[in-house]
């Protein structure tokens, strides 16, 4: 993900957008949680981090993590 672009695009710093997004895989839904920290919406945050729809928050389709499909629903 390009940070620079996308901190530019919500108007807040790149340490700003890490610091709101936190490390990953830490099991909460991080574009809800940063969207809200830094004050825009949780579309705003994830158009401007690039983030293709059906793409779950470990970075594979359908919230695929590590390469294997979630469990059961």
């Amino acid at each position: 993900m390009d940070f620079a672009s996308a901190a530019v695009a919500l108007g807040v710093t790149e340490e700003e957008l890490r610091a709101a997004l936190g490390e990953p895989g830490q099991g909460r839904n991080i574009f809800a949680d940063a969207a809200a920290t830094l004050g825009v919406s949780e579309k705003e945050l994830i158009e401007a981090l690039g983030v293709l729809e059906g793409m779950g928050e470990g970075g594979m389709p359908g919230g695929m993590e590590n390469g294997t499909p979630p469990g059961p629903r």
